[in-house]
């Protein structure tokens, strides 16, 4: 039996600004590995180095959640990259 702690992950959307990247940095900061989406990647950018810099691992994605296509691809690398 492992007794490691389980790998804690939140995925935000909306993360380039805003709400979206004032939860992200908490969850960094609470120690969570994160999938930031956004609609572009450009602006998540800035968003995944601050939160990198608190020692987690961040991935982020270009989707646009109202495409069901890309939202499932999205999550697939989000388990493939975040699973522990």
């Amino acid at each position: 039996m492992s007794m490691e702690a389980p790998v804690q992950v939140a995925l935000i959307t909306g993360a380039s600004r805003g709400i979206g990247a004032a939860c992200a940095e908490a969850f960094a900061a609470a120690g969570y590995d994160l999938a930031l989406w956004a609609r572009t990647d450009t602006a998540l950018t800035e968003v995944a180095e601050r939160c990198r810099s608190h020692g987690v691992t961040v991935i982020t994605d270009a989707v646009d959640v109202a495409d069901g296509e890309r939202v499932s691809a999205a999550v697939t690398r989000c388990v493939d990259a975040l699973s522990g």
